[in-house]
């Protein structure tokens, strides 16, 4: 049996390109006139920034470790770096806050450059929560930072941190696959051969303000402010009663059994539903039974490159939404998906409003932020099937010691296997309680999928969440 994990990325961009059907064709690049060049900042943008000055210790980045054996040529790859940033405006962007409001400065290219270090392989967390406790300056830059871990002559970690406000878990992988392609380019002495960009982020930022300065922007307000009038947080079913506020945090895996996997897949396929859809359906029936809850809100996040000139940039084009969903009818499940993919169309379908632009919308300040408070997304790891010439590459996630949430669970897939991903703080959930409700929701997976015609509050099913 065939296994699609890509259908809720396929059937996003189906719904995205909907919308961008009546757009104009294409994004119109701004004019550049060499040395220091000045851009309004993005709407998203201009939210994050404010984020960061508000509560610089929930400044998110990205983070990914690549691990390298073989001859690794440093010079090679310094100058695949230096095309790179040439080629990628966001890589030497830095931002100014002035009486005009937030402007993105776009720096002229200069030369990459990449520390090493010896280490040991024991060393690489504490390395890794090194480099993410030491801040990125947003008016200073360098916004990324690479660097080189050497465990031996003939095997290093290539550590990558870019910080949110330009780039996402896509901008990850093209920033790999981009140097990756420069770094075999400069060990041949010949050029890299990649297209030319058709626009930078600048000439999207732009057009996206105009975009929602017009009637566009009126209508996403008026979605969500009635999409989420009366709206409250997601009741968490934490174990422990926090001393002082603490964002320290941990990722538990938990392995998805292939005959479960398989069940999921096959029940998603048949009600026409999304890994997305049908995951997110079963937590919110599990939030439901242990808060008492009927009326469930949690985070969703979504990408929106769902036009051609922006697939390949290095850049964040992802969004929050809020995921609502009404139980008070104690629907079957297949009643729930069918009701969960109309909301997801219609949610998807309204996705480009950047969420502080909602916030002050909604008559209840910090309301929105509550209702993030709680996360679910499914995700595949990137694909670094790259041609690396003698190198032998393998994916190394660094470990993540922070939760910029009470709750984040994934369901992260690669291949035929899947995993289940919990992120969680600290001071709110024991280990024990993690692998409680991780637990708890593989088996209500079942359960839903065995009686999809039973209430799913039903008292003839046989679930562990009461």
């Amino acid at each position: 049996m065939s296994i699609d994990f890509e259908e809720r990325a396929r059937l996003e961009a189906r719904l995205l390109s909907r919308a961008s059907a009546r757009r104009p064709a294409r994004i119109p690049a701004l004019e550049r006139t060499g040395g220091v060049q000045r851009f309004p900042a993005s709407p998203s943008q201009e939210g994050m920034y404010a984020e960061v000055l508000a509560e610089p210790e929930l400044a998110s980045i990205i983070l990914g470790g690549i691990r390298l054996r073989g001859h690794l040529d440093v010079a090679a790859l310094e100058r695949a770096l230096t095309a790179l940033v040439a080629r990628h405006e966001t890589l030497r962007t830095v931002f100014e806050a002035g009486q005009a409001g937030l402007s993105q400065v776009v720096l002229p290219p200069g030369p990459g450059r990449i520390p090493v270090q010896d280490v040991e392989l024991a060393d690489f967390p504490a390395l890794t929560w090194a480099e993410v406790d030491t801040p990125v300056d947003l008016e200073r830059g360098p916004l990324f930072r690479l660097r080189l871990l050497r465990l031996a002559e003939d095997d290093h970690i290539a550590m990558l941190l870019i910080h949110h406000i330009i780039g996402d878990a896509r901008a990850l992988e093209v920033f790999v696959r981009d140097l990756v392609i420069g770094y075999l380019a400069a060990r041949s002495g010949g050029e890299a051969g990649l297209p030319p960009l058709p626009v930078q982020y600048a000439d999207f930022a732009t057009w996206y303000r105009r975009h929602l300065a017009g009637p566009r922007g009126d209508q996403l307000l008026g979605y969500w402010t009635e999409r989420l009038a009366g709206a409250e947080p997601a009741r968490i079913p934490t174990d422990l009663t926090p001393t002082e506020h603490s964002i320290s945090g941990h990722t538990a895996y938990f392995p998805i059994p292939p005959e479960l996997l398989a069940k999921v897949t096959e029940t998603a396929r048949t009600h026409r539903v999304t890994l997305f859809m049908l995951g997110c359906a079963a937590f919110m029936v599990q939030l439901a039974r242990y808060s008492g809850q009927r009326d469930i809100s949690v985070r969703a996040p979504i990408s929106y490159r769902d036009r051609l000139e922006v697939e390949d940039l290095i850049a964040d084009f992802s969004n929050d939404i809020v995921f609502r969903q009404d139980l008070s009818a104690d629907p079957t499940f297949t009643q729930l998906l069918a009701q969960v993919r109309e909301a997801a169309t219609s949610d998807f379908a309204h996705h480009d409003l950047p969420p502080h632009l909602l916030a002050d919308e909604l008559g209840d300040p910090g309301l929105l932020a509550r209702l993030f408070h709680v996360q679910f997304t499914t995700e595949s790891e990137p694909d670094v099937d790259l041609p690396t010439g003698d190198l032998a590459v393998e994916l190394m996630p660094p470990p993540w010691q922070y939760a910029f949430r009470p709750l984040a669970v994934r369901i992260r897939t690669r291949g035929r296997q899947a995993v289940l991903v919990m992120t969680y703080r600290t001071a709110l959930f024991s280990p024990e309680r993690i692998a409680d409700l991780a637990a708890d929701y593989l088996d209500l997976l079942a359960e839903l999928i065995a009686g999809q015609d039973l209430p799913v509050f039903d008292g003839r099913r046989r679930g562990r969440v009461s």
